[in-house]
């Protein structure tokens, strides 16, 4: 059976996400913005493309902790307090 335009779009969403959680180690993490930063990027509603995002995305660790805090935001926005 054929993919749904959904389920297509979620697996290379997948894919993308697991090259960049394994692609672009920085143990060290060198040239990480603070934590608050990664939130900050997370929580927005449009992407903006700036400094932060481009390190975010080609740093495994940030990214990780990105991938956290978008799942935070996106419960945030079903369960409003």
């Amino acid at each position: 059976m054929a993919e749904t335009p959904q389920e297509k779009y979620d697996r290379i969403k997948k894919a993308l996400q697991e090259t960049i959680l394994k692609e672009y180690p920085n143990p060290d993490r060198i040239g990480c913005p603070e934590d608050a930063m990664i939130r900050e990027v997370a929580f927005r509603e449009e992407l903006t493309k700036d400094e932060s995002w481009e390190h975010i995305t080609h740093c495994s660790p940030c990214y990780a902790e990105f991938l956290k805090f978008k799942e935070e935001w996106r419960e945030s926005r079903k369960n409003p307090a």
